[in-house]
């Protein structure tokens, strides 16, 4: 997967791509998917640490505009069979992590990342399937994917629907050209208590376990 810097999404709004690093990694803990969306996604921080750990993952904080600190947050890469990323499944990639921040939400911003990152993988030579993962109960992402043309084909390790397009009908969405709202509302009370659960996730996480398939 290439890793890409700074891109702009829309004619009338600065969307940029960063590639997590050292530095930076600190806003995983603090992009806040929603007191509801929290059931449906991972860690940011985990997904993060796996983009160090395996060269074929790329994980990329979503900026807007001027603003100084992370909007979203998104991972994507090949695609493979297991949760610890062994059996890889040729010419076939995955969207595996998106969050866009609570604050931020309902604008529109999580179907232009999601357009984005999926052109940019249908760009590789070697892709022939896209493929998201997405919970049964999690019907916003399961609209959206829709609506976006992804077919259900099987489910994964977890047990959630996952479903595909072809490189070809990515490359034909559209990208929303609207501007998007960039001033932040004060963090809840809900986004402090998940930064602190982050923090505390990644902490008490055991990576040689999950080296070895333990869940």
């Amino acid at each position: 997967i290439r890793r890409c810097c700074f891109h702009t999404l829309s004619l009338n709004t600065m969307m940029k791509l960063e590639k997590i690093n050292s530095v930076n990694k600190k806003y995983a803990h603090n992009i806040f998917p929603g007191e509801v969306g929290k059931y449906w996604v991972d860690f940011n921080w985990y997904w993060g640490e796996i983009s160090f750990r395996r060269s074929f993952i790329n994980s990329q904080f979503i900026y807007l505009n001027e603003n100084p600190a992370p909007i979203g947050f998104v991972s994507y890469g090949q695609h493979f069979r297991d949760r610890i990323l062994k059996e890889c499944v040729p010419n076939s990639y995955e969207l595996y992590h998106m969050v866009i921040d609570e604050r931020m939400q309902g604008q529109g911003l999580g179907k232009a990342a999601t357009i984005y990152v999926l052109q940019e993988i249908a760009k590789l030579e070697a892709a022939n399937k896209l493929i998201v993962a997405c919970h049964p109960d999690n019907k916003r992402a399961t609209k959206l994917y829709n609506s976006l043309g992804f077919k259900f084909f099987s489910k994964n390790y977890d047990d959630d629907p996952m479903y595909f397009i072809t490189p070809e009908t990515a490359l034909k969405m559209q990208m929303p050209i609207h501007s998007f709202k960039t001033n932040l509302n004060p963090i809840s009370k809900n986004a402090k208590a998940w930064t602190e659960e982050s923090y505390h996730s990644e902490k008490s996480f055991s990576w040689d376990d999950w080296e070895l398939g333990l869940d």
